[in-house]
């Protein structure tokens, strides 16, 4: 067995992974918690945002733009020892970390989960050689970076392939048990599909749409643009919303449902990614707009999941039917979609944090791509 590191979890706000956190059950903190069940020592690092006239001088536009000032170089430089492995979600700590490692001040090996590079990496940028070159650099200070998005890997193989096995592809990890034990005591979503989502990356007009064409749908959010969505559209019985319904009952309300329609404005970065692991825990049927890179997810039309084309409403209304009018079918894409769940969850999550120390570690360990 190798020398476990002490891993250094670099927050960009106050947060302690050593505490469970509260009523979250796709918090990444979990998957720490997960280390430390393991026998990994882990400490939080977080010395606060120091600003002020003098520091901004000192410091200089980098400090500015990382927005920790002087105090944190100074914490980073000294405080840490190459034995120590630094574990980071913030892009101001990945900025100032990779600077100090070229520099030869910090000698950690970086590791980070990196969601934002999904949306700071689209196609325009990886074009643009000034931008490019400063991923670059980032890149190369890194021991392991991984995703929300398939996608990443796709531009770092083409425009990097020196460094583009550091960028890996993991979804967001989800608590399996806080799904798994729902027993579906709301049965206000019987019989119905649910439409979730809690970011600006959902298409809330195609759920709205996919109810004008007869399907029940109940819209679960906190996006504070849908109950305004829902009033224009005129909620009757094939339209509801239960908006801002909390962790648990919202967990009750998908138990409940005949099954989860996940429409994307863009594509299943971030919580797109959590809600298949949700539907895969409570072994509900999926049906989701076809994607440029589902398949990375394990998705299959047909098998474990029903696509519809992106925007077309009637095609989801009639999918949706389709699963709540055939008992067997919805069972079947349930059960298949649920061999897929271990690839969602916060061991999971906690074995590719591992992977990033020890990469022929623990060979039993899930691994993408899955392999259903």
């Amino acid at each position: 067995m190798p020398h476990k590191p002490e891993l250094i979890c670099l927050w960009g706000k106050k947060r302690d992974p050593t505490r469970e956190p509260k009523d979250i059950p796709t918090s990444a903190d979990k998957g720490v918690r997960e280390l430390i069940k393991r026998g990994y020592v882990v400490k939080n690092v977080y010395p606060g945002i120091v600003r002020s006239r003098l520091l901004g001088l000192v410091g200089g536009r980098l400090a500015d733009m990382a927005g920790f000032g002087l105090a944190s170089l100074l914490l980073l430089c000294f405080a840490l020892d190459k034995n120590r492995v630094v574990y980071t979600t913030d892009y101001s700590w990945v900025v100032i970390t990779s600077k100090l490692k070229q520099l030869g001040l910090v000698k950690n090996r970086l590791v980070v989960k990196w969601a934002g590079i999904d949306t700071d990496l689209p196609h325009d940028v990886v074009r643009n050689e000034r931008r490019r070159k400063r991923y670059m650099r980032i890149a190369e200070a890194m021991q392991a970076c991984w995703t929300a998005s398939a996608i990443v890997q796709q531009h770092w193989r083409e425009f990097a392939p020196h460094v583009a096995d550091r960028f890996v592809f993991w979804p967001t990890a989800v608590e399996l048990g806080f799904y798994e034990r729902r027993e579906g005591s709301d049965t206000s979503s019987a019989g119905r599909v649910v439409a979730v989502g809690s970011d600006r990356k959902r298409d809330w007009a195609l759920p709205i749409a996919a109810a004008e064409h007869g399907l029940p749908v109940t819209l679960l959010t906190d996006d504070a643009r849908v109950p305004e969505l829902v009033e224009k559209a005129g909620a009757g019985k094939d339209l509801k919303l239960q908006y801002k319904a909390g962790f648990d009952r919202s967990a009750d309300i998908l138990a409940g449902c005949g099954a989860i329609l996940l429409a994307t404005a863009e594509n299943m970065r971030f919580s797109g990614s959590t809600t298949v692991g949700v539907a895969a825990a409570l072994r509900k049927p999926l049906i989701l707009d076809e994607e440029y890179d589902l398949a990375a997810y394990g998705l299959e039309h047909g098998r474990n999941c029903l696509y519809f084309p992106r925007g077309d409403a009637a095609k989801a209304a009639e999918l949706g039917r389709m699963v709540l009018e055939d008992e067997g079918l919805a069972q079947r894409l349930g059960a298949e979609l649920n061999r897929l769940a271990p690839y969602f969850s916060i061991e999971g999550y906690a074995d590719q944090i591992e992977r990033s120390f020890y990469p022929d570690w623990r060979p039993e360990a899930v691994r993408w791509p899955p392999t259903a």
